[in-house]
């Protein structure tokens, strides 16, 4: 992580305040470049720099503009973008946007006390008439529970903005106000006044010094215009009319850039305004080339509400429907590529070819683009000398995919539009680029609290075509996740396009055939792109004694001649190898996601699960329930070890049947998050458990799903969904149907997007999910 910068040189107004909940990456701040305040955090704790500036198109913030001709402060307040607004500058005035809908100028009216002389203490401002409905803190303070009332406890009179900001605090017992009223009237009054740790809530003075190394904190201290201040307390900003939302920033695709790039031009070939690369990057300084080099530049990304852990909207160019390139290559090019198979994105290309994304969009005139760079259209890779893209060349435009909702409207325009100066620096300094990863800091786990999902566990195998198809009648269904298994399948197994793949010790324990996880890899990517998550089982129990045909390493090493499993499930040796196994899968890095690892990859995978229907009971009848604390000592030397910084679920990986699925063991392992069910029992049976299992989580505060559960009859396929759906949904458990495919298969579990009873009753219980 970088330095976390405490002090500012040169003169700050053309700073824009910034969402202080945004959860983003540290950076630096050029103090000329017209850019945002960067939000820092740091995994021990969320610190926030902020500082005041004089955009007018900011939400929830106070933005200070000197007028001329009347000699006094206006504090401003630009009210909440709607999906289809442009912000609009002000006049010198003040004057609103045209975009401001009347009702809410009456509102804010309403609790306007500029020129109120009860609120002001007999030292009213008078305003051009225009000007009335401004509210003067600029951040809807009946949102957050501020009332009029506080106000007129605190007159506006011979005091300043400073020791307001003190007696609210004092008035207030929330702590959650307390820390809103710090934000509202004391950091961004520019005059910040303060006793240090109590405003800010920090536990002693010495974290207000470790944060603020140059500033001496004492009682009263009179900071300085435009001084930065550091503080770790996470501040709740994102408000909706009843409710306040605390959301959370997630990159899903971004690329390291590398020499010779441009984040400005890389961005935009990615289908960014720069209004959504500042949001997507506010640790990156866009005016000093000289810091890009091995820097992650976020493509995409989506917020999340803290609470409920569900996306509220998505930021960053979308995904074009095959829209593909169309370039011609410079005159001096020197050699020359054909996209791949693999080569998804420009992000692909770049890492399969070693070239700077910038180069590419330099040396090929035409439309580029970088989210479908299309199979076979050959691009430039090397020329003579430094040849810019000449002015006649197209970025293939793409719109930022924002879901306008009242609690997060919305995510993406919180910071204006604001055109950056760029230098780009040529050098022929040699550099290796590498992917950081976060030094290790225990995470807290989160995922997703309800959804619908399904399983196909081998779908990774299917032809690519495939994939695409069913993932996309999955999501357009509202399913959104999707349950695999690390295992072997054959060529064609039930009527399908697999075209086959090996396990990962198939013979041989410790002996790595990764193929089977690069196939996950593209699927992952595919399923991302169809805003579906992937649950992964990293090991099928039936493997260890040939239930369905296979006998991995595990299996020829540790299964007995009577059939048991005891020495796996409780040898120190096998659970040591077993352990090895899990964290090399976690460890996975996939390409279609800037290289980082499967646990870095929470976008896209929602749990990792100890092994499939573990010590379930096989053909031999032996009873293999040898060790209840099995999936607990899994779970916590993973998350532990590869999994320690990973904020993504590990489930048990659903046991035989309820009995097995619901041991107190599971629930009471505090590295275990999920505990998943399977039966393929009635839907009496199944309602019945499930509110059995329900008691449970709440008791253990754990989360469960319904991960297996169907009917072999077809013509009851649907209405057994519906009902178990139904009855899951009504409980808030997740639940996944065994399974979908391509095909369907005749008297098996299998149903596919053709049976469109079937389908039908999924997409109408996904729906309710």
């Amino acid at each position: 992580m970088q330095a976390i910068p405490t002090t500012l040189s040169g003169s700050h107004s053309d700073l824009l305040a910034t969402d202080v909940n945004r959860n983003t990456n540290a950076g630096t701040v050029s103090p000329d470049s017209g850019l945002v305040a960067r939000a820092l955090y740091s995994p021990a704790a969320l610190r926030v720099l902020m500082f005041c500036g004089t955009d007018p198109a900011l939400k929830l913030c106070l933005s200070k503009r000197e007028i001329e001709d009347n000699a006094f402060d206006v504090w401003s307040h630009r009210l909440p973008l709607q999906s289809d607004e442009i912000p609009i500058e002000r006049d010198s005035h003040v004057t609103a946007t045209n975009s401001i809908r009347e009702s809410e100028r009456a509102s804010f009216a309403k609790k306007s006390f500029l020129g109120n002389s009860a609120l002001s203490g007999g030292n009213a401002i008078s305003l051009p008439s225009s000007q009335s409905f401004l509210d003067p803190t600029g951040c809807g303070l009946d949102e957050f529970g501020i009332s009029s009332e506080m106000l007129e406890m605190n007159p506006l009179d011979d005091r300043s903005w400073n020791d307001l900001s003190l007696e609210l605090l004092l008035k207030e017992k929330s702590d959650k106000k307390r820390k809103l009223a710090a934000i509202l009237y004391g950091m961004c009054c520019l005059f910040l006044m303060h006793h240090c740790t109590q405003i800010f809530n920090l536990k002693t003075d010495v974290e207000f010094a470790e944060l603020n190394p140059n500033i001496t904190c004492g009682n009263n201290l009179v900071l300085p215009v435009n001084e930065v201040i550091c503080i770790s307390a996470p501040l709740i900003t994102n408000s909706s009319q009843n409710s306040t939302t605390e959301t959370r920033l997630i990159c899903d695709y971004s690329y390291v850039l590398l020499v010779d790039d441009d984040p400005d031009v890389v961005s935009n070939l990615f289908g960014n305004t720069p209004k959504t690369r500042l949001v997507l990057n506010p640790s990156l300084d866009f005016k000093d080339s000289s810091v890009f080099v091995g820097k992650s530049l976020c493509l995409k990304g989506h917020y999340l509400d803290n609470s409920t852990n569900k996306v509220i909207s998505q930021i960053g160019g979308n995904v074009s429907n095959g829209s593909f390139s169309n370039v011609t290559s410079i005159d001096s090019c020197q050699k020359f590529a054909s996209v791949a198979e693999n080569d998804f994105t420009c992000v692909d290309f770049s890492r399969n070819h070693t070239v700077a994304i910038t180069d590419i969009a330099r040396w090929n005139a035409g439309s580029i683009d970088c989210w479908n760079m299309g199979k076979n259209t050959s691009f430039c890779i090397s020329a003579n000398g430094s040849v810019l893209r000449t002015t006649t060349s197209a970025i293939i435009p793409m719109s930022t995919n924002t879901i306008s909702i009242t609690s997060a409207t919305d995510a993406a325009t919180v910071i204006a539009t604001t055109t950056a100066t760029t230098t780009t620096t040529t050098t022929t300094t040699t550099t290796t680029t590498t992917t950081t990863v976060a030094s290790p800091t225990p995470t807290t786990p989160t995922g997703t609290i309800m959804f619908a999902g399904v399983n196909m566990y081998f779908l990774y195998c299917l032809e690519a075509s495939d994939q695409t198809s069913l993932l996309s009648s999955l999501s357009s269904a509202g399913i959104t996740h999707v349950r695999i298994f690390i295992t072997s399948v054959s060529e064609g197994d039930k009527g399908t396009s697999c075209v086959g793949s090996t396990d990962l010790e198939e013979s041989t324990i410790g002996d790595y055939d990764d193929t089977v996880l690069t196939q996950i890899d593209s699927l992952m990517y595919r399923a991302y792109q169809n805003n579906i998550k992937l649950i992964i089982a990293m090991h099928d129990r039936w493997n260890l004694d040939s239930t369905w045909g296979i006998c991995d390493g595990y299996c020829s090493t540790y299964l007995s001649d009577s059939g048991s499993l005891y020495d796996f499930y409780n040898g120190a040796t096998a659970q040591q190898q077993f352990d090895a196994r899990l964290a090399h899968i976690v460890q996975h890095t996939n390409s279609h996601f800037s290289g980082r690892a499967w646990s870095q990859i929470p976008e896209a995978i929602e749990a990792f699960e100890i092994e499939n229907e573990g010590q379930g009971t096989g053909t031999s009848g032996v009873d293999q329930l040898s060790n209840k604390e099995w999936w607990c000592d899994r779970a916590t030397n993973l998350r532990a070890g590869a999994l320690y910084s990973s904020s993504i679920w590990i489930s048990n990986g659903g046991g035989q049947d309820f009995e097995m699925s619901l041991l107190t063991e599971n629930f009471d392992c505090s590295t275990l998050d999920v505990v998943a069910m399977h039966s393929y029992t009635s839907v009496s049976d199944i309602k019945s458990n499930l509110k059995t299992a329900a008691a449970l989580a709440s008791q253990y505060g754990k989360v469960v799903w319904m991960e297996e559960f169907g009917t072999q009859d077809s013509g009851s396929q649907g209405s057994f969904v519906e009902s178990v759906g139904g009855a899951a949904n009504s409980l808030g458990i997740p639940w996944l149907p065994w399974e979908v495919s391509t095909v369907t298969v005749s008297g098996d579990y299998e149903f596919s997007p053709s049976d469109s009873g079937t389908w039908d009753s999924l997409s109408t219980t996904a729906g309710n999910a």
